[in-house]
């Protein structure tokens, strides 16, 4: 038997050195680097643009709210009897173990803006009536203390057959106005006897309180508003009442809005994540204008601050607001609203704006304003020296609103 050897030829063999391997390898990792970087680049790009519509879409909702409310502001009083009011008394008792007082935020004044310290953001109370035709006052031409009532030259929609009606009752000075239950009305064709009663509230709250109170609280009692006007403002089932809303920023950088309506509790809902500034101002004519055009035109822009502070105490009611003669005066609301990216970048993307005449750090509210009429500053500082605002993005969203309702009640 014969064993054949088959014997081979090494230089034939095929195969990659390994000088080869290292070079494809290296080659490969480069292309797997630039691939990766690629990625991140555009993964970062889609996070700084969703973020960033993230934010304009929080400021667009948040600026249409407001506006939407401020288009309605003063409907159902709009009538310079009811502007003019300085004094504002009311009461409220609804049970439950819970402390009668005063109305919150009650108020003829259709818009008020309350500042915040320093650059703080600002709130702001929209106040609405729940009937529109409210607007339309009736004279108020007796009052009789003892029988709490007031005769008016109304003799329609004063219905209380099945619940009280709220009124609201104004001195012919003007100088103060009161917010009433009317607890039964005998009608006439030519005129009708509201009676105010004492008592007879259940199962709705209370709005009305003793002479005695009256007086200990300096109020008008029913034959002071002899020659004066009464507002009607619906059904108390039906919410009736001087509205308030308003809208602000919390501690968490979301826009909120509480709702405060007569007898009710304060109700608060988050309208918008990440607004960080919001900054009000007041559009004024200009100081004793006498005519329509003057009355209706806006002649300068008012921080909220010294002769125009608003002030609230804690249970929201208002201690201070602007002379009678400057709220008649206030014909416009120009609101700025900052929105901030979710997102945080590891650089410093946002420098401070210097293009007017505040100092800012962050944005500019508006560049076109002047000296005597500077812009909102803004400080998203957490305190002097903090650089951390600067490592997000940034949209300013500001709108300017006529208070329509005042300009025709001038």
């Amino acid at each position: 038997m014969q064993f054949v050897t088959k014997k081979t030829n090494r230089k034939t063999q095929q195969g990659f050195s390994l000088v080869e391997v290292m070079i494809g390898l290296t080659v490969g990792l480069i292309t797997v680097l630039a691939v990766t970087q690629t990625l991140s680049v555009f993964e970062s790009q889609r996070q700084i643009s969703t973020t960033g519509a993230d934010a304009e879409s929080s400021g667009q909702y948040a600026l249409t709210m407001m506006t939407e409310d401020l288009r309605r502001a003063g409907s159902g009083f709009n009538n310079p009897n009811a502007f003019g009011c300085q004094n504002f008394h009311s009461y409220v008792d609804t049970g439950g173990g819970s402390t009668p007082g005063p109305v919150n935020s009650f108020s003829t004044t259709s818009v008020s803006i309350v500042g915040g310290a320093g650059s703080a953001s600002d709130t702001l109370l929209i106040r609405t009536a729940s009937q529109f035709t409210g607007s339309i006052p009736t004279l108020i031409t007796i009052g009789d203390n003892a029988a709490r009532t007031v005769t008016v030259r109304r003799g329609y929609d004063i219905d209380v057959s099945s619940t009280q009606v709220m009124a609201l009752l104004v001195l012919n000075d003007k100088s103060h106005c009161m917010l009433g239950a009317i607890t039964s009305a005998t009608t006439g064709t030519a005129s009708s006897t509201l009676t105010f009663g004492v008592g007879v509230s259940s199962p709705n709250p209370e709005y009305n309180v003793s002479n005695g109170y009256m007086t200990a609280q300096g109020w008008p009692l029913f034959e002071d508003y002899k020659d004066g006007q009464l507002f009607v403002l619906g059904k108390i089932t039906s919410g009736a009442g001087i509205t308030s809303r308003a809208y602000g920023v919390d501690a968490n950088k979301q826009l909120f809005v509480s709702n405060y309506r007569t007898g009710a509790s304060p109700a608060s809902e988050v309208l918008a994540n990440d607004i960080v500034s919001l900054q009000i101002q007041y559009g004024v004519a200009l100081a004793g204008a006498s005519t329509t055009a003057a009355k209706n035109t806006v002649a300068q822009w008012v921080e909220p601050v010294g002769a125009w502070a608003t002030v609230l105490d804690s249970n929201g009611n208002m201690t201070t607001q602007p002379a009678l003669a400057d709220i008649q005066r206030i014909i416009a609301i120009r609101v700025v609203a900052v929105a901030r990216a979710s997102r945080r970048d590891a650089a410093l993307v946002t420098t401070a704006c210097t293009d007017n005449h505040a100092t800012n750090y962050g944005p500019c509210a508006y560049v076109d304003d002047t000296s005597t009429e500077p812009a909102p500053a803004i400080d998203l500082r957490s305190a002097p020296g903090d650089t951390e605002w600067q490592h997000y993005r940034y949209k300013v969203f500001q709108t300017i609103v006529p208070l329509r309702n005042v300009m025709w009640s001038n």
